[in-house]
């Protein structure tokens, strides 16, 4: 499975007054993902916050700090990730076959892990 990091991110489209087009997907999948959730699998409020998903996904942080940095990296499990962490890429096709969430932004990979292969020659 070829990776994607070094592909051109055609799914970022930068918004006048706000984040990209690929910060807010990423931030919807890392909180349908999130282990908060409500069991019902609506996406209306935070359980953590008590307000309003949109909210958060159009910037207001994370609970659990699962939203992306400037660079698009996403810590999960203490280790930061380049994009939606591939475990979780997973989790989101069994839940939603007919979703793709290989087309999220980034690759899934370990970021420490990508930035030593790419030193490499």
């Amino acid at each position: 499975m070829k990776c994607g990091c070094s592909q051109p991110a055609d799914s970022v489209i930068t918004c006048k007054r706000g984040p990209t087009l690929a910060v807010h997907a990423t931030r919807a999948a890392m909180c349908a993902t999130c282990p908060e959730r409500r069991a019902d699998n609506s996406l209306g409020t935070c359980e953590i916050s008590g307000r309003a998903v949109v909210l958060h996904l159009n910037g207001e942080p994370c609970g659990l700090g699962r939203h992306p940095d400037a660079g698009g990296r996403v810590k999960w499990l203490g280790v930061l990730w380049r994009g939606v962490p591939f475990p979780l890429r997973l989790a989101l096709q069994v839940r939603w076959p007919r979703r793709n969430p290989w087309r999220l932004p980034g690759c899934g990979c370990l970021d420490r892990l990508k930035a030593w292969v790419e030193r490499k020659p």
